[in-house]
């Protein structure tokens, strides 16, 4: 069994969306709280 794109089938390629539609998302958020001053990126980080 070969597992790769070509036969990751339509289920696969939903999920995959889902993942880079969420991670669009997070990334617009962010970026709406950092330009309202509610967060900066490396704060928490030590």
């Amino acid at each position: 069994m070969t597992f790769g794109v070509d036969h990751a089938g339509p289920d696969e390629s939903r999920r995959a969306a889902g993942l880079v539609a969420a991670q669009e998302k997070a990334v617009a958020l962010f970026d709406e709280t950092a330009a309202r001053g509610l967060v900066a990126p490396g704060v928490g980080e030590r």
